[in-house]
């Protein structure tokens, strides 16, 4: 038979053994050591600060995930305008002494860089 989460001071309880089977927590808490105190009177039980840093895990696990997945495509942003530049320093040094720069030309490689081109 499955449960309906019980969720009390913004935690999901019905994962612990001792809380109480309402969703209020009313017949109290059955853990030995909280006799007669009623679940949604204790916030800080031990099962409710795990959930709450297990939760925070959690979210610091895909904020990490997130952020590794930005800096992965900064980093190939970073590599494609890096290679425009090389790209553009070896055209320049080429032509330069020949008085023949093409300025198109290395507006062509910016525009790919970007990925207009």
């Amino acid at each position: 038979m499955e449960h309906k989460p019980i969720y009390l001071d913004g935690v999901d309880v019905s994962g612990c053994e001792y809380a109480c089977n309402t969703a209020f927590g009313k017949n109290g808490c059955k853990h030995p050591m909280m006799k007669n105190i009623y679940c949604f009177k204790n916030p800080n039980c031990y099962f409710k600060q795990l959930a709450r840093k297990t939760q925070e895990c959690e979210e610091l696990k895909n904020n990490l995930h997130i952020a590794n997945t930005n800096h992965e495509a900064a980093e190939k942003e970073c590599d494609r305008y890096l290679e425009a530049l090389e790209e553009i320093e070896e055209y320049i040094n080429q032509y330069e002494m020949l008085g023949k720069l093409n300025i198109k030309y290395i507006l062509d490689i910016i525009n790919k860089a970007k990925g207009e081109g």
